[in-house]
C-alpha cells in the first residue's frame, strides 16, 4: 500500500497533522488518537455515526462498526 499524506487540520490558525489509515472495508479515515494531545480539542460523533472502532493488539483483530 503506497504511503498516503498525512491529513492538515487548521485549528485558530495553526495547523496539524494527522496519519491517514485504511479501514476493514477499504475506506479512508484519519488517525486523531493525538488530537487531544496536541490541540486540546476533542470530536463529537453523536451516534457513533461516523466513527472507527479500533485494533486490538491483544485480539489481532480489527472492530467492524
Amino acid at each position: 500500500m503506497s504511503q498516503e499524506k498525512p491529513v492538515k487540520l487548521e485549528i485558530e490558525g495553526k495547523s496539524y497533522e494527522f496519519p491517514v489509515t485504511k479501514g476493514s472495508e477499504n475506506e479512508k479515515g484519519f488517525d486523531i488518537s493525538s488530537l487531544r494531545a496536541k490541540t486540546n480539542y476533542i470530536t463529537m460523533d453523536n451516534g457513533y455515526a461516523n466513527t472507527s472502532g479500533c485494533q486490538s493488539a491483544i485480539t489481532d483483530r480489527k472492530s467492524v462498526v
